[in-house]
């Protein structure tokens, strides 16, 4: 038989203190109201509560970039044009944009209200884990999160300047809608920055749309292939193929910045002057 050491009454005094240090610290944390003195049930019930709000979060926020894709992936095709010459976007530009932009309200929808939505659920997110970047996890995801952090700081100047600045201008050459010479206009006068801003976001916005879809599909728990989650190998060709593709296709515009058409460069000349004045 084994002895049994007496339990002494100030080690009880001191397990029963520790108890209730423990029992304050729970009710008093963020976990929320819910935890109190109900103990672990309540926990438990606090912890599926965030749980759920946190699936609910992703759901909306996979939902919206699900929309949202729809418009970016024929916004790319029209940057992928970019490698076939000047005539070849200006066509390709606007063939698809009589598909977005058919009405008003199909553009508020699949550009307007979904963008918002998978913006404002990011943001609510950065709230949450009170943590702006957050890089952790696989270098497929990392990508796609540096990707995102960079079209969230641009997109507003983004849709500013292509979307409504034009509607603003003025003149006997004016559409009140961007083309070929716009982006042309805006590299040739100031190169040093456009030919960066203008690569890069053609690059993120292929990366975060090709993985974002991965990411989307496991969010809403459809069935996907890889290992522990990550993209196939051919989700991953055709990620870095579309991201080529549309470099090659900014590269195009870029290079060709010169030969523009340069009959509105006038509008777009009084526009920016407008604008910064």
């Amino acid at each position: 038989m084994t002895s049994q050491a007496p339990v002494s009454s100030s080690a009880v005094s001191v397990s029963v203190r520790a108890s209730d240090s423990v029992s304050g610290s729970v009710s008093g944390s963020d976990v929320g109201s819910d935890v109190g003195s109900a103990g672990p049930s309540g926990a438990l019930r606090s912890a599926d509560s965030s749980t759920r709000r946190t699936i609910k979060l992703g759901h909306i926020q996979a939902l919206s970039g699900a929309v949202f894709a729809l418009f970016l992936l024929l916004h790319l095709i029209t940057a992928m044009s970019g490698a076939f010459g000047i005539a070849a976007y200006d066509r390709t530009l606007l063939a698809l944009r009589s598909v977005y932009r058919s009405n008003l309200l199909l553009e508020l929808v699949m550009i307007g209200l979904s963008g918002t939505t998978h913006f404002v659920c990011a943001i609510v997110q950065m709230i949450r884990r009170r943590k702006v970047v957050a890089l952790r996890g696989p270098w497929w995801m990392k990508l796609h999160r540096l990707s995102g952090y960079f079209l969230m700081v641009v997109i507003i100047g983004h849709v500013f300047a292509t979307r409504i600045a034009p509607t603003l201008a003025t003149g006997p050459t004016t559409t009140h809608a961007a083309d070929f010479a716009f982006l042309a206009f805006a590299t040739l006068a100031a190169p040093a920055y456009f030919w960066p801003y203008y690569l890069l976001l053609g690059i993120s916005g292929a990366l975060h749309l090709s993985l974002g879809l991965h990411l989307g599909v496991r969010m809403l728990g459809l069935r996907t292939q890889g290992s522990g989650g990550a993209p196939s190998r051919l989700h991953l060709w055709l990620t870095f193929g579309v991201t080529i593709l549309v470099t090659v296709g900014v590269l195009g515009i870029l290079v060709r910045a010169d030969q523009a058409p340069r009959q509105r460069f006038p509008e777009y000349q009084a526009l920016m002057q407008r604008l910064l004045s």
